[in-house]
């Protein structure tokens, strides 16, 4: 059985709160009573379902306990009922822009409060309604957006996972521009930073249009032929047409497209937080990509931010800043990482290869690049390659650095 629909009656007048209580109970309602204006305020709660108030009171009057009303997110919907001696146009005008939804006129008819009671309760029901319908469209929603969100996020990592086992020497990068994107994100607190780290782990995607040799020359610093460069410098491009072509990943594609821009003041001058989130994303990637590369081509940290720093017009001050602040050792590895040697059955999915895995033999066969993560699929092909006869093997490896500080104490604990 429903409960009854609690109206509160606010008046000044001892008298007019019985009748009027007298008169809402006999037709099944709950009346609360409130003898002024403060105190239907404190009484007043999302639960109330209706409010008859009368405008001239001491204190806070009728009209400023309507506006106080309307001004909360809580309170907002409740239908209020203006009970008034008043009857001018001017003053149904003042309590109209006050925020009442009906009047009834002093002395008070019991046929038609309950005609004016019953018909703002049931436009409650149905705004009620609404809103419940609303709220559960949106939960729906946001559970349909998190349900497609994880799925292109698993959708990529997979993309990414078997681009690096077609091209280890490219798609070792891939975790390392993540990781310094990562943390460039978080140290310039930028809001939806898995926006940027999407970008970073497609942003090598257009790799696999350029030839192997043409490749390895790049990132050994190896002099190109003309054509050669052209085919390097087309490959933002070519990786950003691939992406425009997926639904929901045109932001990603814009990003790296718009590291092919000669000028980061073609973007926007001014802050880097008032600059749109393709602009942000472009920047950041063109700088850690650049970055990256320095390192692959024998340059340590402080050199390579030099070397970004003196091309300062096409890069951001901010990320550049950022970039140097991330404390890294002089080979560009995090700090918070250290090496260690497992054997390759001890390989776990998130260590970070320390050196570049080679099939045994005169002839080694390059099966994963120095700095590339330990994916599914790396395993899954190691797996298939060597642990069948060479689980024992050791090799070196980038984890998580212990914290020297310890577990935090436990509640209870020692202090």
């Amino acid at each position: 059985m429903a409960s009854p629909k609690r109206i509160l009656l606010v008046d000044d007048e001892a008298e007019v709160l019985q009748i009027l209580g007298e008169i809402l109970s006999s037709m099944g309602y709950q009346a609360e009573t409130a003898s002024s204006g403060e105190e239907a305020l404190a009484k007043l709660s999302p639960q109330t379902d209706l409010v008859l108030l009368d405008v001239k009171m001491p204190g806070l009057d009728g009209l400023q306990v309507a506006q106080r009303i309307r001004k909360n997110p809580a309170t907002q919907d409740i239908p209020i009922i203006m009970v008034t001696a008043l009857g001018s146009r001017t003053d149904r005008l003042s309590a109209v822009r006050a925020g009442a939804s009906d009047f009834i006129q002093k002395p008070v008819d019991a046929i038609e409060l309950r005609v004016r009671a019953e018909a703002q309760l049931k436009l409650k029901e149905s705004q009620d309604e609404v809103k419940r319908q609303r709220a559960e469209l949106q939960k729906a929603y946001a559970s349909e957006k998190e349900l497609l969100e994880r799925t292109l996020q698993g959708s990529v990592r997979t993309l990414v996972d078997i681009l690096g086992l077609v091209s280890p020497l490219v798609f070792s990068r891939v975790g390392r521009i993540r990781r310094l994107v990562r943390q460039i994100c978080v140290s310039l607190d930028l809001p939806n930073a898995w926006q940027y780290e999407f970008a970073a782990m497609l942003s090598q995607v257009g790799w696999v249009a350029i030839p192997p040799e043409v490749t390895e020359k790049h990132f050994t610093g190896q002099p190109l032929a003309a054509e050669e460069q052209k085919m390097i410098e087309s490959h933002p491009e070519v990786t950003a047409d691939l992406l425009a072509r997926i639904p929901r990943l045109g932001f990603a594609a814009e990003m790296i497209r718009g590291q092919a821009k000669t000028h980061f003041k073609e973007f926007y001058s001014g802050d880097l937080k008032h600059r749109d989130p393709v602009t942000i994303g472009a920047l950041i990637l063109r700088a850690v990509v650049h970055y990256d590369l320095l390192l692959s081509q024998g340059l340590g940290h402080r050199d390579a931010v030099t070397e970004l720093r003196r091309a300062e017009a096409r890069n951001d001050p901010a990320v550049l800043a950022a970039l140097q602040a991330i404390i890294v050792d002089e080979a560009g590895s995090p700090i918070d990482l250290e090496p260690r040697k497992v054997r390759l059955s001890e390989l776990a999915q998130e260590m970070i290869l320390g050196e570049d895995l080679l099939s045994r033999g005169e002839r080694g066969i390059l099966l994963a690049r120095k700095g590339q993560e330990v994916t599914r699929a790396l395993l899954e092909k190691l797996k298939n390659a060597l642990l069948k006869t060479d689980a024992q093997r050791q090799i070196l490896v980038l984890v998580p650095r212990p914290n020297p500080a310890g577990p935090p104490a436990q509640p209870g604990g020692p202090e």
